[in-house]
């Protein structure tokens, strides 16, 4: 995890001392695993509805991308993907787990910060449970805009910053459920859609799509829904007003 500027180390710290554990779907990153169903039925819609080219020529980034749980899905689907992450050992499980599953994703050890310098651009780039990580969201926002080619799309997901997410993602999912590593979020960094609505519009986008994900008791599963309270996850395009 990493924000646009240098690493957080405590947080890149946090996650290394966890990278065996990614891929254990009863483990600290359990919740990371139920919701991935939901951000994948969101985010493949958008690239559809966006793209019309085929899937291996549209270049996708994931930032912070821990043990590739959103890239390897995408990659099954055909799509050229990227995943970064300022941990070497994260990298190093994520790379070791797409290898046993024969998928060829480009992992890399690095930062936004460091590709924006290289001039690397994507058709889309994912901000997922990463804002919350960072000390900077508005920067680490900024810098991804800056690595989109024309036409990109910039998605995120991240918790609200209500009293429902400080039960439901700090008290519960992480101290009662143990779906989340204990001391893995900090309520102060949520961020109101309100909030990254006004960092996008800075660099002159907006967001174009946003829903929420929930717990669904009675089906026992997260989907999709048009409750912010808690989770949520948006996708942000160029405005087309100045």
């Amino acid at each position: 995890m990493h924000s646009a500027k240098d690493p957080d180390k405590e947080e890149v710290k946090k996650f290394s001392s966890l990278s065996s554990l990614w891929w254990n779907e009863n483990g600290p990153f359990k919740a990371l695993h139920k919701i991935t169903i939901p951000r994948l039925q969101f985010i493949i819609p958008q690239l559809k509805d966006t793209f019309s080219r085929k899937e291996k020529d549209i270049k996708l980034l994931d930032v912070g991308c821990g043990g590739g749980l959103v890239c390897e899905p995408l990659s099954r689907l055909g799509y050229s993907i990227t995943g970064i992450d300022a941990s070497s050992k994260v990298i190093k499980a994520a790379k070791e787990h797409a290898k046993t599953m024969k998928l060829a994703i480009n992992y890399k050890c690095t930062t936004l910060l460091d590709l924006n310098n290289q001039q690397i651009k994507a058709d889309a780039i994912f901000l997922l449970e990463l804002l919350e990580h960072v000390s900077d969201p508005k920067s680490l926002i900024h810098t991804a805009l800056d690595c989109l080619k024309p036409g990109g799309l910039l998605f995120f997901s991240t918790l609200n910053r209500t009293p429902k997410s400080y039960i439901f993602g700090i008290q519960v999912a992480e101290n009662l459920l143990n779906w989340a590593p204990k001391g893995a979020h900090s309520y102060k960094k949520f961020l109101k859609p309100s909030e990254i609505q006004s960092y996008l519009e800075e660099k002159n986008y907006t967001i174009h799509k946003i829903q929420g994900i929930t717990f669904n008791i009675i089906k026992n599963k997260w989907e999709l829904s048009d409750n912010l309270n808690i989770n949520y996850i948006g996708v942000a395009k160029k405005s087309t007003f100045s």
